[in-house]
C-alpha cells in the first residue's frame, strides 16, 4: 500500500513539473512570436490596380456604337454609348424615335427622321475622328427608350440636328474641293516662283553670252531655253488665273454653308434640354 502511494505521489510530481515546463515554452514562444510581430507588422495583401480608363469615367468600360453618314465618317459621325452590348435592331428603333422627337414629330404620326431616311447607319464601333466644321461644343445627352428585351439607356454627345445633315454635307463638299484648290494653286504659285528665277537666271547668261559668243550655236541653244521657260510661265499663270476664278464661287459657297451651319449649332444648343431632345438629361457642353 505504502509502494502504491509512493508511486502515485512520484507520478504526481513529474506531470505537475512537465505541466509548468510545457505552459513555460508556450509562454516564452507567445512572447516570442508577439516580438517578432512588432519588428515585421502583418501587412495586408497587394491590391490589384484597377483597368487604366483613358476616358476618366467609368464610361470609357461601356459598349460604344455610332452612327455615320453612308458618305463616310469625315461628313457627319455621332457616338453612342449603352450600358450593355445590343443589338442594331434593337437599338435603331430607338435612335429612330429620338431622332423624330427633335423633328417635333408628335406621338402617333409617322416619323420621316429615320436612319434610313437620313442616310445614316449604325456601326457597333466608334468614331474614328470629329468633322473639323463640327468641333467647339456638344449637347451631351442621355436617352432612356424601352425595348422588348427591356429599358435602354444612350449617352451620346450631339454635335448637330440629323435634319441638318444635308446642309453639313454641302458644306464639307465645299471645303473639300476648296481645300484641293487652295493646295494646287499653292503648288502652281510655287513652280511659277521657280520658273521666273530661272528665266532670270537665263537671261543673265544670255547677255553674257552675247558678249562673248553672240551668234554662236551656245547662244542659240540658250535662247531656246529662255523662250521655254517663258512658255511655260505663260501657261503656268493662265492656270493658276482659272483657279483663282474657280476659287472666288467655292469660298462663297462654303461661307453661305458654314453660315446656314452656325444657325443649326445655335438651334442645337437652344434646344439642348430634355424636351427639345426627346431626352432623360441634356446639358451643353463648349469643351470638345
Amino acid at each position: 500500500m505504502r509502494s502504491s502511494l509512493f508511486y502515485f505521489a512520484t507520478q504526481t510530481m513529474v506531470c505537475t513539473t512537465l505541466l509548468v515546463a510545457v505552459s513555460a515554452c508556450t509562454k516564452s514562444n507567445a512572447k516570442k512570436q508577439a516580438s517578432s510581430e512588432d519588428l515585421h507588422p502583418i501587412t495586408a495583401p497587394p491590391q490589384t490596380p484597377a483597368l487604366p480608363n483613358p476616358a476618366g469615367t467609368a464610361e470609357a468600360l461601356r459598349p460604344l456604337y455610332s452612327i455615320a453618314s453612308l458618305g463616310g465618317e469625315e461628313l457627319f459621325c455621332q457616338n453612342f454609348s449603352a450600358e450593355r452590348a445590343y443589338d442594331a435592331a434593337d437599338l435603331e428603333p430607338a435612335l429612330n424615335r429620338m431622332a423624330g422627337a427633335q423633328a417635333g414629330i408628335p406621338e402617333g404620326l409617322m416619323n420621316p427622321f429615320t436612319l434610313q431616311t437620313l442616310a445614316l447607319k449604325l456601326n457597333p464601333s466608334g468614331c474614328k475622328k470629329t468633322p473639323e466644321l463640327l468641333k467647339g461644343g456638344h449637347c451631351a445627352l442621355s436617352v432612356v427608350k424601352q425595348l422588348p428585351s427591356g429599358a435602354v439607356t444612350l449617352q451620346t454627345e450631339q454635335r448637330l440636328f440629323w435634319k441638318d445633315i444635308p446642309t453639313l454635307a454641302q458644306a464639307s463638299s465645299a471645303k473639300a474641293t476648296l481645300d484641293t484648290k487652295a493646295g494646287l494653286l499653292s503648288s502652281k504659285n510655287a513652280l511659277f516662283a521657280s520658273l521666273q528665277t530661272q528665266i532670270n537666271q537665263q537671261k543673265l547668261l544670255l547677255q553674257i553670252l552675247e558678249k562673248t559668243s553672240g551668234g554662236s550655236a551656245l547662244f542659240t541653244e540658250a535662247q531656246n531655253l529662255l523662250t521655254a521657260l517663258q512658255e511655260q510661265a505663260a501657261t503656268l499663270s493662265n492656270e493658276t488665273k482659272d483657279l483663282e476664278e474657280q476659287i472666288a464661287p467655292l469660298q462663297n459657297e462654303l461661307n453661305k454653308r458654314t453660315e446656314e451651319l452656325q444657325t443649326a449649332r445655335a438651334a442645337l444648343k437652344m434646344s439642348c434640354n430634355p424636351s427639345g431632345m426627346g431626352a432623360v438629361s441634356a446639358v451643353w457642353k463648349d469643351a470638345d
